[in-house]
């Protein structure tokens, strides 16, 4: 999308092939780990879908809920979603967006 120029803003070939190469490396390692993973997004479409390569749904890639606790030590470390609930991607955005639409009388309200 940004072409091969060696001049390419805020990127450089080098770092296009590495992305290129490895981005598949770490999904591969993700799912080797046990998470499992699902294409698509309604609300992330592929942005340049015309563009060689493209795709007329979504590039995005989201991990399954799962169990926090088989992160073991890990666990504390993860990051805190913008939802306190067990949600998919889509799942999330949709609560989000009709907790943004009913304000006070939300599906979260306390």
């Amino acid at each position: 999308m940004v072409g091969d120029d060696a001049d390419a803003p805020g990127t450089s070939k080098e770092k296009r092939l590495t992305y290129v190469k490895e981005g598949p490396k770490a999904l591969d390692f993700l799912v080797s780990q046990g998470v499992q993973l699902e294409r698509g997004s309604k609300f992330w479409p592929d942005y340049y879908d015309e563009l060689p390569g493209g795709c007329k749904t979504s590039r995005t890639v989201v991990a399954l809920p799962f169990n926090k606790k088989e992160l073991g030590e890990w666990e504390p470390k993860l990051r805190q979603g913008f939802l306190p609930v067990p949600a998919k991607l889509d799942d999330g955005m949709e609560i989000a967006l009709r907790e943004a639409q009913l304000g006070d009388q939300g599906i979260l309200a306390k």
